[in-house]
């Protein structure tokens, strides 16, 4: 009798164990299927580009289920989407957090990159930003972030106004663009594109430029055209103000770069290179139809400031700064008087297929151009449009 009642003990202690047990697995089931769906409801929020949903579901995962295996990686996500909406403190916190709690998940690189970020951004603290981004490219524990940490490296060299320094960085990353995420590759062209245009206006001699003494009856105008170069850079990387005024023995700067220009029509973006490489990138707007934007190889024929604008629909004549003359401040023709490069009154036309045939720009990019590029520059015009806009209006 005692046996038979301590086998029932023993099984009712079992049968208990068992219910208490496959209530606890089916507890933490349920609860995994709970994070689970916020992450993928999360993801899908990311996908769809509504980041304030995605940021609801995620900070319930990180807030209510701190020890869940995904908790690492929304933390490290809502550090990502505060930072890129610029709320830094948010991003400073979710950083700093995933850095405490959770300092053995492979995203703890990520949280020092965008605690960096942030530092450098918010300007709290620019030298704790590099001692980050430095450290992150010494260690090399995860290679997918040591590029954006050289990025926010060459970022630092720029507001300290270390160009050459930063240009090296920048160089060094674009040699591997086609290998980077496309998110970082705008990064790189736009941080390169700003530090070869500074560097390029500035006083500082860079390499292969030439250093020239001027000598009696030298004019601006004659050197320009002696040496391949704008009158206009001439006078902005000297820092001229009159170019009548050229002082016998004074030192200037000639810049011996080579340009070219490419443009995309797959993409709407004009490519600057110098000697090859890369210089710049624009947006740009070209022909409403295929045709319109020839492909082939042209050449700068002429320039102009303040050019009339003939519409070539209406033939009605716009003079210069008129408001409705299309071609803004600056034209650069490439074929004849027919098609060039000119601004816009109509900023929003840009990165779309809008014009009559010519290549549109932004009106300070295209003045910029102009300051950089001599007659004969070589301009290259290639692909084909990706789509068209139901707008059936020219914009010239």
């Amino acid at each position: 009798m005692k046996f038979k009642t301590l086998f029932i003990t023993f099984v009712s202690v079992l049968i208990v164990a068992g219910l208490i047990g496959g209530g606890i697995y089916l507890s933490r089931l349920k609860r995994n299927q709970t994070v689970l769906n916020h992450f993928s409801l999360a993801e899908k929020a990311l996908n769809e580009n509504d980041p304030d949903k995605a940021t609801q579901h995620l900070q319930i995962i990180v807030q209510r289920y701190g020890n869940s295996v995904v908790a690492p990686k929304a933390c490290y996500l809502l550090a990502k989407l505060n930072f890129e909406t610029s709320n830094f403190d948010s991003a400073k916190h979710y950083s700093e957090l995933l850095l405490k709690k959770y300092p053995q998940s492979k995203f703890v690189y990520w949280a020092s990159y965008y605690l960096g970020e942030v530092l450098l951004e918010s300007e709290q603290d620019i030298k704790g930003a590099r001692q980050i981004f430095e450290r992150l490219i010494k260690q090399k524990k995860d290679d997918s972030v040591v590029p954006w940490a050289q990025s926010g490296l060459a970022k630092i060299m720029i507001k300290k106004g270390r160009l050459k320094k930063a240009k090296e960085i920048l160089d060094k990353l674009y040699e591997k663009i086609e290998d980077l995420p496309e998110e970082l590759k705008k990064q790189v062209k736009d941080a390169l594109g700003e530090v070869n245009i500074k560097l390029l206006f500035s006083p500082e001699i860079a390499e292969g430029d030439r250093v020239y003494t001027i000598k009696k009856n030298d004019t601006l105008y004659d050197l320009a055209r002696k040496y391949k170069i704008t009158q206009e850079l001439l006078m902005r990387c000297n820092d001229i103000k009159d170019p009548r005024m050229l002082k016998i023995g004074s030192q200037i700067k000639l810049p011996r770069d080579k340009f070219s220009i490419v443009v995309d029509k797959t993409r709407n973006v004009l490519t600057l290179y110098s000697d090859g490489k890369f210089f710049k990138e624009y947006p740009v707007r070209t022909g409403k139809y295929d045709y319109l934007t020839p492909v082939g190889e042209f050449k700068i024929e002429y320039k102009k400031k303040n050019p009339e604008w003939v519409n070539p629909r209406t033939h009605k004549r716009y003079p210069p700064n008129h408001p409705e003359n299309e071609l803004g401040t600056r034209w650069m023709a490439f074929k004849g008087s027919a098609l060039g490069i000119h601004g816009t009154i109509h900023p929003e036309t840009i990165g779309q297929y809008a014009s009559y045939g010519c290549i549109g720009m932004l009106m300070p990019d295209v003045a910029e151009l102009y300051d950089i590029v001599p007659i004969g520059t070589p301009v290259k015009i290639i692909g084909k449009i990706q789509l068209n806009n139901n707008n059936e209006e020219f914009s010239d």
